[in-house]
């Protein structure tokens, strides 16, 4: 009887310690696991490589369009394909568009991971109350630099996963799935390739086991005590 209350006192104590060692051991599994495939100019166009999921991610919110999935599921994107072939004139416009003119919009247009990037135009005649869109061929190179952050202020993992391949993290790299960046060997997309595992870490659950197990070491303390005889009001 000894010795299971001996063996009770020692799983009381591991149980009590959770929120001391728990932390340290890191029980839980990182939430987000990132990867990063190269972008570069060829030929006036954009190419990007082969990503190892099928995640739908948004790369930038400095180009328009460029992302995973389909842009015509997009109503600007639809708008925005019908002007590769020309300008188109807005009569009457609506003030939203009126508002999400150069300033405040994309100034570039990709469709897709890949092919010829645009510049967006934008003239408004106010007098006659209409607006005229259009896009123009870019350079990729211009689009890329413009478009791309710096590692210097980025989350650690996404460094990690440009120059390792793959990074796992804690925290989420930002808003959003995807990030472009420049590196010295050039430009890279940083994408999700993963949803949160079974076991990874969220800090509200973690803190609400790590109480209810030092109340059940806490209990198993006071009855393997009892157990082996050291209750004081026994004693005598």
């Amino acid at each position: 009887m000894v010795d299971g209350s001996r063996a009770l006192i020692a799983v009381g104590l591991v149980l009590v310690l959770v929120p001391f060692w728990g932390p340290i051991a890191d029980v839980t599994g990182e939430d987000h696991v990132y990867k990063s495939v190269a972008v570069g100019a060829e030929e006036g166009e954009i190419e990007t490589g082969e990503t190892e999921s099928g995640y739908a991610w948004e790369v930038t919110d400095r180009i328009a369009c460029f992302r995973l999935t389909a842009f015509v599921t997009d109503s600007e994107c639809v708008l925005e394909a019908g002007l590769r072939d020309g300008n188109a004139t807005v009569t009457d416009p609506p003030r939203r568009l009126l508002w999400s003119s150069e300033s405040t919009r994309p100034t570039y247009v990709v469709f897709g991971m890949e092919g010829q990037p645009y510049r967006r135009t934008f003239e408004y005649n106010e007098s006659a109350d209409i607006a005229v869109l259009g896009l123009r061929p870019a350079d990729p190179e211009t689009v890329l630099a413009e478009a791309s952050s710096s590692l210097d202020r980025a989350h650690p993992a996404a460094g990690t996963a440009i120059e390792s391949g793959e990074a796992r993290t804690n925290e989420p790299i930002g808003v959003g799935d995807g990030r472009l960046y420049e590196h010295d060997d050039g430009y890279a997309i940083v994408y999700r390739a993963a949803t949160p595992v079974f076991l990874s870490a969220k800090p509200t659950v973690e803190r609400v086991l790590e109480f209810v197990a030092v109340g059940v070491g806490a209990i198993a303390l006071y009855y393997a005590r009892r157990g082996i005889g050291i209750n004081p009001l026994r004693q005598g």
